[in-house]
């Protein structure tokens, strides 16, 4: 909500989907709409000025993911495996 990078992409997620500008709602939403929820974590890689990793840096991703979304409970045991799924599905 007070990222320059993302602030004003944010407010009109929010005009679009129809949930106020204030953060109980905004908590609410992300945590009960999954596009909702999908649009805020994509505005939070806006926030990050860093590079996005290249396809296939396992490893960078990772870190991206790690540094962006802090996980309270990371498993990095479980990342390979995931990641994997993940480009293929994105390379198609």
């Amino acid at each position: 909500m007070t990222h320059p990078a993302s602030r004003e992409h944010a407010r009109s997620v929010c005009n679009a989907l129809s949930v106020p500008w204030e953060r109980p709602a905004i908590f609410d939403a992300i945590e009960t709409d999954q596009v909702f929820a999908c649009a805020f974590a994509r505005l939070l890689l806006w926030t990050d000025a860093r590079r996005l990793p290249a396809l296939g840096d396992q490893s960078g991703a990772w870190d991206c993911y790690d540094w962006n979304w802090r996980p309270g409970q990371p498993h990095p045991e479980t990342w390979p495996k995931f990641y994997q799924q993940a480009l293929k599905f994105v390379q198609g």
